[in-house]
């Protein structure tokens, strides 16, 4: 089969039956198969919106599994060369699923594909992320943020220096609809179990590219997101700590120190490569300063004399 489409659910049936819905609606031209996952959800609209998609393969946790795990018993369950994850809360739009297929045979490279990302009101979401920063953990899971909404780290963590109408590679992207490939998932593993919410993401993407795979963002391809940024409610939000959790364990898994010089390597080795030319050029200046005087010795001699006093033994010609 081309293509399975693997949906995780928990307690958001709402949600859930406008994604089946919209991909009734606007389905993909090859052969595919949909599988939700739900993760013991006790929503009583559940019910119904199994029986309006008899279709769908359910696959029915005892306990809320969270949502790497979640997606990993999808995959485990399903054969397909490619595998489209979906939050409940994203919608696809005519032709988004094709034009992510296209852009998957077009870049044999890339192992992970995002699309782009729309507010209900059709306004582009920032999907597409750079890897974080010290700066950027400061001012996007602090109060620091309040202080310096227009942070530099915070715009350069959200692309907001390019356009994101233009397919490109990047660092990673949203978890929430994510187009992958088999044979990276076959290399690269699938999500780490660590996480529990949050973070999956952004350690997937980090492998795919630690492996050799792009993570490429695909505007052509649309979906629309009902987002809701729990992680930024603040401490008061059971989502924020879980945010939290996610993160403290991303940077045990890799190392802070190790990752943010791996992230830092071009600039830390561009101001290494300016510092060596420097001291050569120094160096250089130096070395001709003394075989000019060595060829010349007239040329970096001072006569020692006042006017109308012998001459001196510093020179001959004195």
């Amino acid at each position: 089969m081309k293509l399975s489409v693997v949906i995780v659910h928990y307690n958001t049936s709402g949600d859930l039956g406008r994604c089946l819905d919209a991909l009734v609606r606007c389905p993909p031209s090859c052969e595919h198969a949909v599988t939700v996952v739900d993760n013991a959800s006790t929503d009583p609209g559940l019910a119904a919106v199994r029986a309006a998609h008899p279709d769908a393969r359910w696959l029915m946790n005892d306990r809320n599994e969270g949502y790497a795990r979640g997606c990993n018993r999808g995959l485990r369950a399903v054969d397909a060369e490619y595998v489209l994850l979906l939050n409940p809360d994203v919608a696809a739009q005519p032709g988004a699923i094709d034009a992510l297929l296209r852009a998957a045979e077009a870049h044999p490279r890339a192992g992970l594909l995002g699309p782009q990302l729309l507010n209900e009101d059709g306004t582009i979401q920032e999907s597409c992320r750079r890897f974080y920063t010290l700066g950027t953990l400061l001012m996007r899971r602090t109060p620091l943020g309040r202080l310096a909404p227009r942070s530099r780290a915070v715009a350069r963590h959200l692309m907001r220096d390019f356009d994101h109408r233009t397919t490109r590679p990047v660092d990673w992207v949203i978890g929430g609809c994510v187009l992958v490939r088999r044979e990276a998932v076959a290399r690269v593993g699938a999500m780490d179990e660590r996480f529990f919410l949050y973070f999956e993401d952004v350690d997937w993407c980090y492998r795919m590219g630690q492996a050799g795979y792009d993570v490429l963002y695909t505007p052509e391809s649309r979906f629309v997101h009902r987002h809701r940024r729990d992680s930024a409610g603040g401490p008061m939000r059971r989502s924020f700590w879980l945010h939290l959790g996610s993160l403290i364990s991303f940077y045990e898994k890799w190392g802070l120190l190790v990752y943010l010089l791996k992230r830092w390597r071009d600039p830390l080795g561009t101001f290494a490569f300016w510092l060596t030319d420097l001291a050569a050029l120094n160096l250089s200046l130096l070395a001709a300063y003394a075989l000019r005087g060595a060829l010349n010795p007239s040329s970096t001699s001072r006569c020692c004399r006042s006017p109308g006093t012998a001459p001196c033994s510093c020179s001959p010609t004195c």
